[in-house]
C-alpha cells in the first residue's frame, strides 16, 4: 500500500509538472523543485524542514587537528550573573541559564572570556561528544576569521570575490559571492 501512494504521488506531480510551464510550476508551487521532492519522497515528509538531527542523512568524513589542539583554561564561575532577564511577551522574566536553556530548545551553551570557561552546559539529552548542526552559529565564526584574515593581510577586503581565494568555485554559481 506504501508503494501505490508513493507512486500515485509521483504521477500526480509528474502530471502537474506537463501541464504547467516550468517557470509556472516553480512560480506557483516552489516546493517543486529537486530539492524538496528529494528529501519527501527518500526521507519522508517529516524531513522537508530542517532538525539537528540531519548530519545523519549525509555522507561524511573527520577532520584531524594539525598540531597539538588548544584547550581552553577554566575561569571563575561567579564572573558570570546569577540570572538573566529576558522578555516573554509584556512579561520581565528572570532565570538561571539551567533553568532558561533547556526550555529554548538548546544543546549547548559555552561562555568564554579571555581564554577561559565561565560556563559549559549541555541540555535536552545533548552531551560534549554530541554531534549537532551549527547553523548560523557558523556564521559568527566565519565572520571573525575572515576579519583575523583581513588585518593579517590574507585577505584584501570583504568586497574581494570569492573565487580569488578558491578558484575551483569560478564559472560554478560564485562568480559574484564576496
Amino acid at each position: 500500500m506504501k508503494h501505490s501512494t508513493s507512486a500515485g504521488a509521483i504521477l500526480l506531480l509528474a502530471s502537474i509538472l506537463a501541464i504547467l510551464p516550468a517557470t509556472s510550476a516553480s512560480a506557483a508551487l516552489p516546493w517543486l523543485n529537486g530539492e524538496y521532492l528529494y528529501r519527501y519522497f527518500v526521507w519522508g515528509k517529516h524531513h522537508l524542514a530542517s532538525t539537528s538531527d540531519d548530519y545523519k542523512l549525509f555522507s561524511h568524513h573527520d577532520i584531524h587537528n594539525a598540531g597539538p589542539a588548544f584547550h581552553f583554561g577554566h575561569g571563575d564561575p561567579r564572573a558570570l550573573p546569577a540570572a538573566v532577564e529576558y522578555h516573554d511577551g509584556a512579561t520581565l522574566k528572570r532565570d538561571s541559564l539551567d533553568q532558561l536553556l533547556p526550555s529554548t530548545g538548546t544543546h549547548a551553551f559555552i561562555v568564554i572570556r579571555n581564554d577561559k570557561i565561565l560556563y559549559e552546559n549541555y541540555f535536552n539529552g545533548h552531551q560534549r561528544s554530541s554531534i549537532c548542526l551549527s547553523r548560523s552559529v557558523a556564521k559568527s565564526f566565519v565572520s571573525a576569521l575572515v576579519g583575523i584574515a583581513i588585518k593579517e593581510g590574507f585577505i584584501k577586503g570583504v568586497g574581494d570575490p570569492i573565487t580569488d581565494y578558491l578558484p575551483e568555485l569560478k564559472g560554478r554559481g560564485f562568480d559574484s559571492v564576496t
